[in-house]
């Protein structure tokens, strides 16, 4: 019973606890139902990225599989001196409901 118990603990932790996997990003924008995730990852992005940096293009697209979907969006802007790129977090749990944390800075390059 001991035994049991254990390997479903250990199960269970290994189900919650699932590494990201990267989705080809032009295969996730080819599935219409994922228009809603990425529209409000650009509108968390557009609140918050300076307004004299552009768009340049989705770099790379992570989900994790949990109770729901965590995603993130590699996204990158430019403006006349630099480069920078993003992180935005979304949760959409079993019913759709999504929440989208703030960007994240992780990386800028500056032009010489």
């Amino acid at each position: 019973m001991l035994k049991v118990l254990i390997l479903t603990i250990a199960f269970t932790s290994v189900i919650c606890t699932g590494s990201y996997e990267a989705i080809d990003v032009d295969e996730y924008f080819s599935e219409q139902r994922n228009d809603e995730i990425y529209a409000a990852a650009r509108l968390k992005l557009d609140q918050t990225i300076p307004q004299d940096f552009q768009f340049l293009k989705v770099e790379s697209i992570e989900r994790q599989i949990v109770a729901g979907f965590n995603y993130k969006f590699f996204v990158s802007f430019k403006n006349e001196q630099s480069i920078h790129l993003y992180v935005v977090r979304i949760y959409q749990d079993l019913q759709n409901n999504l929440q989208v944390y703030e960007p994240e800075l992780i990386n800028q390059k500056e032009y010489l």
